[in-house]
């Protein structure tokens, strides 16, 4: 085998770790944005979001699609990286977390950085949305890593 049949090895994947590491990412993001804290706070900030109106975006049905979304977004990072992992040969948890870092730094955050340049987004808030992918996506390598 080479090239995408490598990559794509479904049944060699521990199912547990990718669905553990994308819970472990959601449950960073929710402490990363909540309003309550440091971080969520700078960013309702250059949001230009006040707490009222993240209150009412909290409550709308329009949040469960987003909870929901972002999970399966979670999810699918989670697999796609289990896939890369195991297709590279890494299997413990410093590595795993360094690829989830360098994945996260680079191809995330990098493409959010074009992204945010072009949308003349501030840099405090490329900071706080990037330092977010970087942290999540070092966690599902850690988990993945450690557990493959």
């Amino acid at each position: 085998m080479n090239g995408l049949t490598e990559v794509f090895q479904f049944g060699d994947l521990n199912w547990l770790a990718v669905i553990v590491s994308a819970i472990a990412a959601f449950v960073i993001g929710g402490v990363w944005y909540n309003s309550k804290g440091r971080v969520g706070k700078a960013w309702l900030s250059e949001k230009k979001f006040t707490k009222a109106q993240m209150k009412q975006i909290e409550k709308s049905e329009a949040m469960t699609g987003v909870i929901g979304l972002t999970f399966a977004i979670n999810l699918l990072q989670a697999l796609v990286l289990a896939l890369v992992l195991n297709a590279l040969g890494i299997f413990e948890a410093v590595e795993g977390m360094l690829f989830g870092a360098v994945v996260g730094a680079v191809w995330a955050a990098g493409s959010l950085g074009v992204n945010y340049a072009y949308g003349l987004k501030t840099l405090k808030l490329f900071a706080i949305d990037a330092g977010y992918i970087v942290a999540s996506f070092t966690v599902i390598g850690l988990v993945l890593g450690a557990w493959q």
